[in-house]
Formats: structure tokens, C-alpha cells, sequence
């Protein structure tokens, strides 16, 4: 099952944001939305995902218009992690992780738990949430998207504030997802991290997709060049995944 969305088209303050785009997610997949900044890309994931409704086009989840799911229907069939997860509430993190399970109608402190252990966040379940430093909170949020066993992830900048090592997590987090038949869509700005974790990817550029598909085939120097106006060395890792360094504008 996919998602279809076709000739989307949004305009915020006059200003073109997105100009009849069109494309197919798969689920299973890990895609990867990368371009510049004011490319697009976090406005393309809120027409995805239901937050924001497009000017024109059509989006369908698993063949259905994402206009005719009910919201608690599509709060279990989408999890969202937006760019700016902010938490305002003085509640304790667990129960944060908790209000993923709303959807569901119920409180089930093994998901819950189970989700905070794969985001290395449950020695922090007790703590007060926003008063977290920023990576813990983006880790929270994420145990939060987890507890409510979405059929699609969708992440904005999911790795912005995490170090080295909570990267890796979220990263085989998304891995694992995918492999057991989630469709994942993240939004992310390294071209090295795409690389290695992305079956499919869209580029974006002033609103309208300049290249999309299968990862290897889209990720070329030539598609960096249209959409970053950078010209990169590109070698390969150990693992045969590409490395792109920049080397100048052009």
C-alpha cells in the first residue's frame, strides 16, 4: 500500500510554496525528502500528513482520501514528529509518551515503556517533560510517535538535535520500522545520512520536485548540483553507501 499524492499545489502569504507536485511513497520504504532551505520540503510533509490542507491535488493513504479518514482514524495511521516539538506542559515525560496511545483509547504501560527503552529515554520517565534538555525532549517525542504504532512515521528533521550516538538510534529506530512494514518519511539536510538509510528519495526545489526515486540513482552529484547550486566530491564508504563531500558553490 502507498501514498499517492498528485498535483498538490500551496500558497502561504502570496508566496508559491508548492507548485503542482506529484509522487508515490511506498510503504516498507524509508524516503527521504531532502532541498534547500524554503525548498518545501517541511510544507510538503503537512499536506502529507493531513496538518495542513493543500490549495489543490489530492493525496491518498492506502488508497483512500486522506480528507475522508476521521481524525482519530488517521492519528493511528499517521505519526507525526514535526521540526519544532516543542513542549509547553509541566507533565512528566511518561505521560508525554503516553498521549501517543490516545488514538487508541487506552494507556498500555508496556508499549509505552517499551517505546521510551528503544529511544534510551526511560531513565527520564519520571522527570518533568519541558524541562528536558532539547535531545532528550526530541527523544521523547519520538517514544511518543512510537507508542502509537502508526502505519506511517513521518519526521521533520528527526536527528536536528540528537549527538552522535542517539542519531544511530533514531537511525536503526526508523530501520527497524521500515523493515517490519511502516513507511517512514523523514525530512533531512545530510546528504551522507540519506545515503546510507534512504530507499527512495524527492528532491525539492522553490516548491516542485526536480528528481525522485530509487536513493542511488536520485543521489548524484548532478541532483546535489540543481538543488543545493554546490559541486561535491563524491567517493564511496566501507559499506559501498556514497560520500559526498562540498567542495564550492556554483
Amino acid at each position: 500500500m502507498n501514498i499517492e499524492f498528485n498535483n498538490l499545489s500551496l500558497k502561504l502569504s502570496n508566496s508559491q510554496i508548492l507548485d503542482n507536485v506529484s509522487g508515490t511513497i511506498q510503504k516498507g520504504k524509508i524516503t527521504v525528502i531532502l532541498g534547500e532551505n524554503g525548498a518545501g520540503k517541511s510544507s510538503l510533509l503537512s499536506l502529507l500528513t493531513g496538518i495542513r490542507d493543500n490549495d489543490s491535488g489530492q493525496i491518498k493513504i492506502d488508497g483512500r482520501d486522506i480528507k475522508d479518514l476521521k481524525p482519530k482514524e488517521r492519528a493511528k495511521t499517521i505519526g507525526y514528529l514535526s521540526q519544532r516539538s516543542e513542549i509547553h506542559w509541566d507533565i512528566s515525560a511518561q505521560y508525554l509518551v503516553g498521549l501517543g496511545r490516545f488514538a487508541h483509547g487506552d494507556d498500555n504501560i508496556e508499549i509505552i515503556h517499551d517505546a521510551m527503552k528503544k529511544c534510551d529515554c526511560y531513565n527520564l520517565k519520571d522527570r518533568i517533560a519541558n524541562q528536558l534538555s532539547g535531545g532528550e525532549q526530541s527523544r521523547v517525542m519520538l517514544a511518543r510517535v512510537l507508542a502509537g504504532e502508526p502505519q506511517w512515521i513521518f519526521a521533520d528533521e528527526p536527528l536536528a538535535n540528537l549527538d552522535p550516538a542517539h542519531q544511530l538510534d533514531a537511525i536503526n529506530i526508523f530501520k527497524k520500522a521500515a523493515k517490519k512494514g511502516t513507511g517512514v518519511v523523514l525530512v533531512l539536510h545530510d546528504l551522507n545520512i540519506s545515503a546510507q538509510i534512504a530507499d527512495e528519495i524527492i528532491i525539492l526545489k522553490n516548491g516542485r520536485i526536480i528528481a525522485g526515486g530509487d536513493a542511488k540513482e536520485v543521489l548524484s552529484k548532478e541532483n546535489i548540483a540543481k538543488a543545493y547550486n554546490v559541486e561535491v566530491f563524491e567517493t564511496i564508504g566501507q559499506g559501498g553507501e556514497k560520500i559526498f563531500v562540498p567542495i564550492k558553490r556554483l
